[in-house]
């Protein structure tokens, strides 16, 4: 149990940088393009 909430909070923690990394490269123009990724 324990090691599935490591687990989630890792998943968590990535998701959440990922997104603040996203909105960086946009320049804060993110909420324009929310589906748009580097394809």
């Amino acid at each position: 149990m324990e090691l599935s909430v490591s687990h989630n909070l890792s998943i968590a923690f990535k998701v959440q940088f990922f997104c603040s990394k996203l909105k960086s490269n946009l320049g804060g123009q993110g909420h324009l393009f929310p589906m748009k990724k580097e394809a």
